[in-house]
């Protein structure tokens, strides 16, 4: 991978967020790698512009504050990750968090869709590009931290440590850019929908237009506490419905700021 500038952590209005620099990685699973999935491949290159990404993801706390804030999580619970969230509740969280903040919403329904507003300065789900190119943080192996699955217990929740549940977020280590969780504790809702990977070098992906036989489902990433190793891998990836809601499924918010937007975006 290589970025223009070393990532620094940021006060968002909203969120504690990294502004990751831009850059070109290998997005994608090696054929040389014999835990890798087919649906990893094939390998290919990918400039991502520069972001910001959420430290850690949604928690309980923030979530029903923005949701519903007529209820209050428990001291236990408030830092947990707000998990059962489907896509859809992830995008109106979004577009609900940018309101409030002042932001422009990045949201909107069109002849039965939701589409994305590429040129609005407010919070969104991220692509499986700028996902899979903040988790590996530089890295070109198996995970953020190297191609060892020993080395999960320090940074991750997942079946081995878990005991069968969600944790507090940033209870872990954070990857080398400062973001914590990418691997394990929930999967991480993206924007695209499912599909195979093009083997041509591609600049800010955002998966595929077409609905494909499974009528737009949605891609995760980054295994959860349920688990086993090689589905935390960086380019480990799951999808469901947007209307599907699961205990091991929540999601973060990325923002591009006014000076970083894409003017070129469809």
């Amino acid at each position: 991978i290589k970025a223009s500038t070393r990532p620094r952590r940021v006060i968002d209005d909203a969120l504690p967020m990294v502004e990751l620099p831009g850059g070109d990685f290998r997005m994608g699973s090696p054929d040389a790698d014999d835990m890798a999935q087919e649906v990893e491949k094939p390998q290919h290159e990918v400039t991502i512009d520069a972001f910001r990404m959420a430290v850690t993801p949604v928690t309980v706390e923030r979530y029903q504050e923005i949701m519903a804030p007529a209820t209050a999580a428990g001291d236990s619970e408030a830092r947990l990750p707000a998990a059962g969230v489907s896509w859809f509740s992830a995008i109106e969280f979004c577009n609900r968090l940018s309101e409030r903040a002042g932001y422009r919403p990045c949201y909107s329904r069109w002849l039965g869709r939701w589409r994305c507003d590429w040129r609005a300065d407010g919070y969104r789900l991220p692509t499986e590009a700028e996902w899979e190119y903040a988790c590996r943080a530089g890295s070109t192996s198996r995970y953020g931290f190297g191609d060892d699955p020993a080395g999960l217990d320090a940074y991750a929740w997942y079946e081995g440590n878990a005991n069968g549940r969600p944790q507090p977020v940033a209870t872990r280590r954070a990857n080398a850019w400062g973001l914590y969780d990418m691997h394990g504790n929930v999967w991480e809702w993206c924007w695209d929908r499912y599909g195979t990977y093009s083997p041509r070098r591609a600049h800010n992906p955002r998966g595929p237009w077409s609905w494909n036989s499974k009528a737009g489902w949605r891609v995760l990433r980054g295994g959860s506490f349920g688990f086993p190793p090689a589905f935390l891998r960086s380019a480990s990836r799951d999808d469901f419905g947007p209307e599907f809601r699961n205990w091991r499924l929540g999601f973060r918010c990325v923002r591009v700021p006014p000076q970083h937007l894409d003017q070129s975006a469809d």
